[in-house]
């Protein structure tokens, strides 16, 4: 019996050392699976604090490096952006694997949590170093770029006025035939020079540009309403003196917008007048000239005025416009042909219609100088291309040169203006106010066009170019 007893105490106590072991060995199993969560842990910190310091560390260099509003300072959001993801996903992990740690029981379980979590840390590591590593390439290649744009020769008074810009706010220097230049500190960048004909260089491009007006205009583009797209602008070739723009170069005025309106520009002189869209920004600090503004070229001359509060239209505007007209309509007096240049429409079958205010005070206007050459009227903003006569002067909405297509007459101020087609022809019946002046009408066309103006002895032949198709859609001759 004591023997019987001795065995059962021997098996009893090597269940309870097994049991022991066992326990034992879970405590271990279980304590290995803290230390690798804890050891995961200060992983998920220790990356955090590192993408903190990285990213802190590149947005002092940018700003110290006085940045601009493109380039740099959308890879600062984007950096600031990935910053805040990043770290509210190492934070959401952090919380969860302290709540669940003593909870985990399940060795597959366990597991299981553990390897996702290794992964999801891996897989922002591997997030994180490749966009670090993006940011750095972008930053040698914008480095490497540095200008948003090549120079425009901007048609001014007796000359022209040189203007780039650059992505870093830096000095620059443009070199002429006999003269060095020196710009300030700043994105924007412009040098006047005193002729129509110049050749000069600039500091950190290659190249060198040359600008050479004939001694008579025979040939001028007049695009609008680009819009920031540079897509049929990248087209215009050369065979052209020089470029008017009758305003919405951009959407809200911006650098970025700039840089993708004028990329790819041929190398021609131009004129712009400011748009209701432009107004919005920098635009000013491109052109720096006032709104309404007179600008001879050879034998040309061009009245740009500006009518526009926003988007609507300004009484008050149009009265200092219209001052503006009488009060310098003697600088013409010796050229052969002028032009006038506005953004807003005169007559028009578009989106927005005609104000009736701005189209009776310019009848007027060119009614009292009917000895001043006044050959034809140039506009935009109602993205569709529109021609009228009036007493054998033109009018022409010249078109969308890169903005969305509005249809024809579907005005907010008027729904009822609504035409059938994409293309209207002839005087038309007026329906309301914002149809003013329909029986000049012409022709109207949907499409994205371009007006090219030649200049011969005795007429002057406009040419409407469709800039899909890139075909003459029609010519309208104008005898002197």
């Amino acid at each position: 019996m004591t023997d019987n007893t001795t065995g059962i105490q021997i098996e009893s106590s090597v269940e309870i050392n097994k049991d022991l072991t066992q326990t034992s060995e879970n405590v271990i199993t279980q304590e290995k699976k803290t230390k690798q969560l804890s050891g995961f842990q200060k992983y998920l910190i220790l990356s955090m604090y590192c993408i903190f310091i990285v990213l802190q560390s590149i947005s002092l260099v940018e700003c110290k490096k006085q940045l601009s509003q493109t380039g740099f300072l959308l890879m600062q959001s984007k950096a600031f952006l990935s910053f805040i993801v990043i770290t509210a996903t190492l934070f959401l992990s952090t919380i969860i694997i302290t709540s669940i740690n003593p909870k985990l029981k399940h060795k597959y379980l366990c597991y299981m949590i553990t390897l996702l979590l290794n992964i999801a840390g891996s897989l922002i590591a591997c997030m994180t170093l490749g966009f670090i590593i993006q940011f750095i390439v972008e930053l040698k290649l914008l480095q490497r770029k540095q200008f948003c744009y090549k120079p425009i020769a901007f048609l001014h008074g007796n000359g022209i006025r040189v203007h780039w810009c650059t992505f870093f706010k830096q000095e620059q220097q443009l070199f002429s035939t006999n003269d060095i230049y020196k710009t300030k500190s700043d994105n924007f960048h412009s040098v006047q020079l005193s002729n129509f004909n110049a050749k000069y260089s600039i500091s950190g491009l290659d190249e060198s540009f040359q600008v050479a007006l004939p001694d008579k205009v025979s040939k001028f583009v007049v695009m609008t309403d680009i819009h920031a797209n540079n897509k049929f602008t990248s087209a215009l070739g050369t065979d052209f003196d020089f470029m008017v723009f009758c305003g919405d170069q951009s959407n809200n005025g911006t650098i970025n917008e700039f840089e993708h309106s004028f990329k790819n520009l041929p190398q021609k002189p131009v004129i712009m007048a400011m748009g209701n869209h432009d107004a919005r920004g920098k635009f000013d600090q491109v052109m720096q000239r006032d709104v309404n503004f007179y600008q001879q070229v050879r034998n040309v001359g061009f009245y740009f005025i500006f009518i526009q509060k926003g988007t609507p239209v300004s009484d008050k505007k149009v009265d200092i416009a219209m001052q503006f007209l009488r009060d310098n309509i003697h600088l013409s007096a010796g050229v052969e042909h002028v032009f006038v240049v506005v953004h807003y429409p005169v007559y028009s079958t578009g989106y927005f219609g005609a104000h009736p205010y701005f189209s009776k005070s310019l009848e007027v206007f060119l009614d009292a100088n009917t000895d001043k050459k006044i050959r034809s009227v140039f506009y935009g903003h109602d993205h569709n291309f529109a021609a009228f006569q009036r007493n054998n002067q033109y009018f022409f909405d010249t078109g969308v040169g890169g903005g969305h297509i509005t249809m024809m007459n579907k005005t907010k101020n008027g729904k009822e203006r609504k035409w059938p087609s994409d293309s209207l022809h002839g005087p038309l019946v007026p329906i309301n106010d914002k149809c003013y002046g329909y029986e000049h009408h012409l022709d109207s066309w949907l499409l994205y066009s371009r007006t090219e103006v030649e200049i011969a002895a005795g007429k002057i032949v406009y040419h409407v170019r469709d800039l899909v198709r890139d075909t003459i859609l029609k010519s309208y001759e104008q005898i002197l």
